[in-house]
């Protein structure tokens, strides 16, 4: 069997590596060389993926027996059309198109019974301002074909309105489309992995925050302390039932894949939103690579479920007909940023971060770096005791990682510390 990685980004390269290791022949494409499912593929292209003509060309050339989409950055129609030709397409050609559009999701899923915040669809200004107000102008606006908090802002009061208007520009794709969305008071964020192969495995759920619209940190199980976990059992069948039909909702019963549904817990009510499904292993998942078994991670899972290989029956616990994949411990991830630009980015520290997690560096071949945001270069992973501790020691190794490059020989630390355990 032959996959073809749409996106070689770090969560492709660790697809790529997984089904090295079942025996498949592996193809990864990028916009840019030197990516890093690249490195290890058995063979590599770089060009632009929104061209229909350019994915039409590798698939003539390669004839893969599955295309694996790893970002959003894709031409839709080219997919559908490689499904018609009896490809297939994880987890399928039309829940790829779903997920990456707004409308379609919250529509879906309202129609599949999953609960959703509040909301609507505006495509001028006139509608816009009239459904922030519905909302008393507390509610989140983001662009149709936004991903990543581009094109989203949080309206706090009357004169936010325009501000939010004028960010939907900034989404991955430019549209007047905007949906407006009810603020939930939630008490923490979830993301539930869901395996569709043969039926469907839940992985335990993982917790995350982010900073400034990117994933920063994420751990599993979700629970980090027991609060938290009384809270969580008093509404887990919600999540997992929620998760189940959100994935069926868009890859429907033959979908192939692992699914990210990301959801809103709201212990004190025991409600439990969806706000989004991702079709393909997500960011928080990275936690996965040290807390699951060895070719069980995200990744693992993933390539097991496109190449209908099973998971093995003993590392699954069922109960009321409910199967949740075992792991090794507790477990949390935290993300290395760049904190520089430039080409060439090399890294120092790795020594004293080894003292408390391990990491994993992606080499990506250029750093760029933003007031709020930088380059994701690398993660950090770690295993404890307790959720709580394993949080924190994967901070400390991130932060003990500085970075510098070509251009920028100076070194340069972690400087992200928002929602951090550690001062």
């Amino acid at each position: 069997m032959k996959i073809m990685l749409l996106g070689s980004g770090e969560l492709g390269k660790e697809v790529i590596i997984e089904a090295q290791r079942l025996g498949l022949q592996t193809v990864a494409v990028d916009r840019y060389e030197g990516a890093p499912a690249q490195y290890v593929a058995d063979r590599a292209y770089t060009g632009n993926m929104t061209d229909k003509g350019f994915l039409k060309y590798l698939v003539g050339r390669e004839d893969p027996d599955c295309i694996i989409p790893e970002i959003e950055a894709i031409n839709l129609e080219a997919l559908s059309e490689f499904e018609d030709l009896g490809i297939f397409v994880s987890p399928r050609a039309e829940a790829q198109k779903t997920a990456m559009d707004r409308f379609r999701l919250r529509e879906k899923l309202d129609k599949a019974g999953v609960r959703v915040s509040q909301y609507h669809f505006a495509s001028n200004f006139s509608d816009f301002e009239s459904a922030c107000s519905d909302f008393n102008y507390t509610c989140i606006t983001k662009g149709r074909f936004s991903s990543s908090g581009h094109g989203s802002y949080v309206v706090n009061s009357k004169e936010d309105v325009e501000k939010a208007w004028e960010e939907r520009k900034k989404a991955r794709k430019p549209s007047d489309d905007v949906i407006i969305e009810e603020f939930i008071p939630f008490s923490t964020e979830a993301n539930q992995l869901v395996v569709r192969n043969k039926g469907t495995v839940f992985c335990k759920t993982l917790g995350h925050y982010q900073l400034y619209g990117d994933y920063h940190s994420s751990w599993q199980p979700i629970y980090r302390n027991e609060n938290e976990r009384e809270g969580f059992e008093s509404v887990k069948d919600q999540v997992y039932t929620f998760a189940e039909k959100a994935t069926l909702a868009l890859a429907g019963e033959k979908g192939r894949g692992i699914h990210a549904v990301e959801q809103f817990l709201d212990f004190e009510n025991r409600k439990v939103y969806v706000n989004e499904v991702s079709c393909r292993p997500h960011d928080t998942g990275m936690v996965t690579f040290k807390t699951h078994f060895p070719g069980y991670s995200q990744s693992g899972l993933h390539i097991r479920a496109v190449a209908q290989i099973p998971v093995e029956p003993r590392l699954c616990q069922e109960t009321d007909g409910i199967k949740i994949l075992d792991s090794i411990k507790p477990g949390a991830s935290h993300v290395i940023v760049s904190p520089t630009v430039g080409w060439n980015p090399q890294f120092r520290g790795i020594e004293k971060a080894l003292q408390h997690g391990d990491v994993w560096i992606f080499k990506k071949p250029y750093a760029f770096h933003e007031p709020h945001h930088g380059r994701r270069l690398g993660v950090a992973l770690s295993l404890a005791e307790t959720v709580a501790d394993a949080i924190r020691e994967a901070e400390l190794t991130a932060h003990a990682i500085e970075i510098k490059t070509d251009e920028d020989p100076e070194w340069r630390d972690q400087w992200l510390k928002e929602k951090h355990v550690m001062p």
